[in-house]
C-alpha cells in the first residue's frame, strides 16, 4: 500500500499485475494495470513479474522485475506497453543482462537496483543506461561469506542510504554501505 492507499499485486501465476482501490473487500477484483494475464515477452507481456516498485514521485509508474523474461520493466498507469529499463538482452552474467531478477528498487535520481538472483549479485542501471554496474556480490558466483551472496531475493534502502539485502539461499539479510550520491 502507498501514499494512494492502492494496493498493487504482482499475480505471477497469472503474468500481470493487478490494482486494488482503497476500502478493498475480497469480493472486489483488481483491474490489470499492467501485463496481459497471459505469459509473453513482447513490451504489453510479462512472464513471471515477481516484485514491483512503485515510483510515487514519476506519477506512479510501476518498475517491475519480469523474472522469466530477464529484465526491468517501468510501466506508466493507463498504459498499454511497458519500458525495459534494464536487462531484456537474453539471459546471462553480462552487466547487459540479468539472470531471474527477483526484486527492484529504485532512487530519487531514477538509478534501479536490482537483486539479480541468478547470477548472486545486485545490480544498478543508472537513467537510460545500456549496462549496469556491479554494486555487491560476485558475477555468478554464491558463497556465505560477507561479499558473496546466494540468491538475493529483495532490496531496500533506508532513510540514510544503507542498502539491505535479503538472500534466499542464505537465510539473511545483509546491510551494505554504497555510494550515497545516487541514493
Amino acid at each position: 500500500m502507498l501514499g494512494s492507499d492502492n494496493l498493487y499485486v504482482a499475480d505471477w501465476i497469472n503474468d500481470r499485475i493487478l490494482k486494488f482501490p482503497p476500502n478493498t473487500n475480497p469480493s472486489t477484483n483488481g483491474t490489470i494495470i499492467a501485463g496481459t494475464g497471459v505469459a509473453g515477452s513482447a513490451l504489453n507481456g510479462l512472464n513471471t513479474p515477481w516484485n514491483i516498485f512503485v515510483d510515487e514521485p514519476d506519477n506512479d509508474a510501476l518498475y517491475i522485475a519480469d523474472y522469466e523474461n530477464h529484465r526491468i520493466m517501468k510501466w506508466y498507469p493507463n498504459s498499454t506497453n511497458g519500458t525495459i529499463v534494464a536487462g531484456g538482452n537474453g539471459v546471462g552474467s553480462g552487466y547487459h543482462q540479468l539472470r531471474y531478477p527477483q526484486a527492484v528498487y529504485v532512487d530519487s535520481f531514477s538509478t534501479v537496483y536490482i537483486a539479480d538472483y541468478g547470477n548472486h549479485r545486485i545490480m544498478k542501471w543508472t537513467k537510460n543506461a545500456t549496462n549496469g554496474t556491479l554494486v555487491a556480490g560476485y558475477s555468478g558466483i554464491s558463497g556465505n561469506s560477507p561479499a558473496h551472496l546466494y540468491l538475493p531475493s529483495g532490496i531496500h534502502f533506508d532513510k540514510n542510504g544503507y542498502m539491505y539485502v535479503s538472500e534466499y539461499g542464505n537465510n539473511r539479510v545483509q546491510r551494505f554501505t554504497i555510494d550515497n550520491t545516487s541514493c
